[in-house]
């Protein structure tokens, strides 16, 4: 199987035998919360260079798509929008947007 160049925050990756999640990237440097919520951090080559290393799941989109909430009343869309924009953080470590 070929490796991917790049993790993204909100990737699910194996590695060391467990689920992960990348939380958070600076530099060279990659979050990783396991499925208890272990927090760890490491190099992005160690990590993608180590044995069984795979990106199993993408955090995939996390823009909404274009009108999906065209039919509700515009205090219930607001509010739909607040919701994505803070669950998708909660889930990815960052907002749809990628603005803080």
């Amino acid at each position: 199987m070929r490796r991917p160049l790049v993790v993204r925050p909100g990737d699910r990756v194996r590695f060391d035998n467990k689920v992960h999640t990348v939380v958070g990237i600076t530099g060279v440097l990659v979050r990783l919360a396991d499925e208890h919520g272990q927090s760890s951090a490491m190099h992005l080559p160690t990590l993608m260079t180590s044995p069984g290393f795979e990106v199993i799941g993408s955090g995939g989109a996390r823009r909404l798509a274009p009108g999906l909430l065209d039919g509700l009343p515009p205090s219930e869309a607001d509010r739909a929008l607040w919701w994505h924009r803070h669950m998708s953080e909660v889930l990815t470590g960052l907002p749809p947007d990628g603005r803080f």
